[in-house]
């Protein structure tokens, strides 16, 4: 059962998006998306209330993409993932609006806690 929530996850290693969207698909609808440009392109089409972004994608990296889906979705709210969690990167994905960031490999629970709370923040 899927919720009424659409998380959209953009990530370039399949095993990664796969693995994310069978422990989502029970409470939100999933989308995937394997780059910059194909996430682009899917929250220009449809409504995403959630966006889980690789901070390391090839073609597009993922910071660029979040500059460019707040160019286009200003309030979208996205939690950065990265397998590199250091100080640097963690400020800049602030700095480009993100909401947080989770670090690879990160505890299921933590993930659901981080996704829960920005979208009941929507709610409010």
């Amino acid at each position: 059962m899927s919720g009424d929530k659409i998380i959209l996850v953009a990530d370039d290693q399949e095993g990664i998006r796969a693995l994310l969207k069978e422990i989502l698909q029970e409470f939100y609808t999933v989308l995937e998306a394997k780059n910059g440009a194909e996430a682009l392109g899917i929250i220009k089409e449809r409504r995403v209330h959630l966006v889980l972004l690789d901070v390391k994608m090839s073609g597009m990296c993922g910071l660029e993409t979040l500059s460019s889906m707040k160019e286009v979705k200003p309030d979208i709210k996205v939690l950065m993932m990265t397998g590199y969690g250091d100080p640097e990167t963690l400020s800049q994905v602030t700095e480009r609006g993100a909401m947080g960031c989770l670090t690879k490999p990160f505890e299921i629970q933590e993930m659901l806690d981080k996704i829960s709370l920005a979208l009941r923040d929507e709610e409010e």
